[in-house]
């Protein structure tokens, strides 16, 4: 009964067209064309809830039914609570179904997206199904499977982008910052498809985008430095196939080596760069560490011969009560002072 969201149950038409969308960077007139007439396509194959923003009637009759209160009569709890108890289980089932329905039917729309796309804007589509991925609980990525609802807003709301030189200049230096900034050594899939959807949205608005040879070599010169070796090998298998020209084939290439060289243990090294901050920072520390121990020194040297000196006079003019020093060298009998007074008076 769950995964029983076959096309007639769910009103969709197998045979409905649809229209390629109009390129990687369409201009407004396509763009509002291709989607009036995605409007009526959808509304024919019976998707036309997603361009109302409604949920789908097969999704929204599967409702959960509320709990019965429990009633003081004792005699009639136990009865009560069994029947609580089928509810429950009613409303998991049906909680399941409308999930399993939805995620159908949604699915269905990313795989109409994707035929119409896949030829006209394939890294478009590449960022679309990276970003609007199904997911499980954990985390993880569903197989094959694509929120369509959101992918079809996403393409839709291309029409209220408004550029001014202000957002032109962002993306522009962003571009600079994605180009000259290498993935992280050991990055995921995940981080990699990430790094390409803002590379893709940098894309629509710089002044002359990245395409053919030119893109391929922005992706190749974003992989991680430590797969160097390997990212070259692939990339003069690509050049003698003749397909450098083809930024699709180039990203594919690039994906499947960081998914194969992905290590879960793997422990970061230091760069070049790295290790000379570390080093200017003992040297700094060392420098502090030496400028503190002269200037200790000098200060203990300060403070031992200040305490050889006569006292000065004071302030007014008076003179202190002794000046001369013992002969010996030694301290006076009360131990306070190495001045030459009599030993029974106060120093």
């Amino acid at each position: 009964m769950i995964f029983a969201a076959n096309a007639e149950a769910n009103n969709v038409m197998s045979h409905a067209a649809f229209a390629a969308f109009p390129g990687e960077f369409p201009d407004r007139s396509s763009l509002e064309a291709w989607v009036k007439t995605w409007i009526a396509d959808m509304n024919t194959a019976g998707f036309g809830c997603f361009t109302r923003g409604e949920v789908p009637h097969d999704v929204a009759k599967l409702v959960a039914k509320a709990l019965l209160p429990v009633p003081s009569d004792v005699a009639l709890q136990s009865a009560v609570a069994v029947k609580n108890v089928d509810i429950e289980h009613y409303n998991k089932v049906t909680a399941i179904e409308r999930n399993a329905k939805l995620l159908e039917l949604k699915n269905r729309l990313a795989s109409r997206l994707a035929a119409a796309m896949e030829t006209t804007a394939q890294l478009r589509l590449l960022g679309l199904q990276t970003k609007h991925s199904v997911k499980k609980a954990d985390g993880s990525v569903v197989p094959y499977s694509f929120d369509g609802e959101a992918m079809w807003l996403d393409l839709v709301k291309l029409l209220d982008e408004t550029e001014t030189d202000k957002d032109v200049k962002k993306y522009v230096k962003q571009m600079e910052s994605l180009r000259d900034t290498p993935m992280d050594d050991n990055c995921t899939s995940q981080q990699w498809s990430e790094r390409m959807v803002a590379v893709n949205k940098c894309n629509l608005h710089v002044d002359v985008p990245y395409a053919g040879v030119r893109f391929s070599k922005l992706i190749v010169g974003m992989m991680p430095k430590n797969l160097a070796t390997r990212r070259d090998v692939e990339v003069d298998k690509i050049k003698d196939k003749n397909k450098f020209n083809d930024p699709v084939e180039v990203l594919m290439r690039m994906t499947k080596i960081i998914e194969d060289s992905y290590d879960e243990d793997f422990s970061p090294t230091m760069t070049v760069a790295e290790h000379k901050l570390a080093l200017a920072a003992v040297v700094t520390k060392t420098e502090l560490m030496m400028k503190g121990a002269k200037t200790y020194a000098v200060n203990v040297a300060k403070g031992e011969a200040k305490s050889h000196e006569a006292p000065k006079a004071k302030s007014g003019g008076r003179k202190p009560r002794w000046t001369k020093t013992r002969p010996d060298g030694e301290r006076c009998p009360k131990g306070t002072c190495n001045f030459a007074h009599p030993d029974e008076v106060e120093c």
